[in-house]
């Protein structure tokens, strides 16, 4: 057995996979609204994260579901559990979030045909974009310091 129970989970090779460190509220929210500045550049009113890391920075979640981001909410979607195999992200439940017609962002490296396939089919999406490069730029970027925040490693000037 590891560790404390339900402060993990193991993945489908036995490797443990931890939840994210808990993130302020706050830091969440500023997170989200970065990300909300890049929909509004690439013309997106809706955006389905699934790419771990983006799972963790803008939703505070574990790997194995999705984060359903729109102007006004950010939802997340639990995996469910395959037949007999890995958690697979529950995409007919991102689908149901989300209005007929919208302007939808996902990240490409983390959608596969079938799931992209199945959100064209119940959305009709009025136009489909892949901002994934961009939201692992931000992510990277520490575009969520706090304004007036030091970079890491930076220091304040004498005088």
């Amino acid at each position: 057995m590891l560790g404390c129970a339900g402060m993990e989970t193991l993945m489908h090779d036995d490797t443990p996979v931890f939840p994210p460190a808990p993130v302020p509220r706050g830091v969440l929210a500023m997170r989200q609204m970065a990300l909300r500045a890049i929909m509004d550049g690439r013309g997106v009113d809706s955006v389905i994260l699934s790419a771990s890391a983006s799972l963790a920075h803008y939703g505070g979640l574990a790997p194995g579901g999705l984060l359903v981001v729109t102007a006004q909410a950010a939802q997340p979607v639990a995996g469910r559990a395959g037949e007999g195999g890995a958690p697979r992200p529950f995409w007919p439940g991102a689908a149901e979030l989300l209005r007929q017609g919208c302007r939808l962002g996902y990240e490409g490296d983390w959608i596969d045909a079938d799931a992209l396939a199945l959100l064209v089919a119940r959305l009709a999406p009025a136009g489909l974009l892949d901002i994934g490069p961009e939201v692992a730029r931000q992510i990277g970027s520490g575009a969520d310091a706090l304004p007036g925040a030091l970079p890491a490693g930076g220091r304040v000037s004498p005088g």
